[in-house]
């Protein structure tokens, strides 16, 4: 009977996934599910005020800003007092094609837009991808970025 109840747990779930058009709704279901979760803080969607868009500000971040790296992705970063986490990806043509580019930035932007939360403060980070990212899986990607994520200080 869980094996049961946790089948039909995961089919509401899909359900409710699948009506929603911004995941706004099957936020708010797992949020009610959890006692002591904080809604104010997750916000899952990713705009235009999220991103850092303008040259004058990756090179404000590559000269004043803290530095992190791993084998695959550099990290940039600043605090900020600007009340949001900003993101900015780079990718060369070094890396690989258009294709293999957005790959890699569309799983960046996924992996900052769930996982935002978990940094307790303002900043603006860039993310730069290296050479070898291109022959990563998604899972790999997501470990590497996570890794940056981890070793950011408070």
């Amino acid at each position: 009977s869980r094996l049961v109840s946790q089948a039909t747990q995961h089919l509401k779930l899909q359900f409710i996934f699948k009506r929603t058009l911004n995941g706004q709704h099957l936020l708010k279901h797992l949020c009610s599910q959890a006692d002591n979760t904080d809604r104010s803080n997750l916000n899952f969607f990713f705009k235009k005020q999220d991103k850092i868009l303008k040259r004058y500000e990756f090179i404000k971040l590559s000269r004043l800003g803290k530095r992190l790296h791993n084998r695959y992705f550099i990290a940039n970063f600043l605090p900020t007092r600007s009340g949001k986490i900003r993101l900015g990806i780079t990718v060369t043509k070094r890396v690989g094609n258009a294709v293999n580019r957005n790959r890699i930035k569309r799983f960046v932007r996924e992996y900052f837009r769930l996982n935002r939360h978990l940094l307790n403060f303002d900043l603006d980070l860039i993310i730069i991808a290296k050479n070898g990212a291109a022959k990563l899986s998604s899972e790999q990607i997501y470990s590497a970025i996570k890794n940056i994520f981890d070793r950011i200080p408070e």
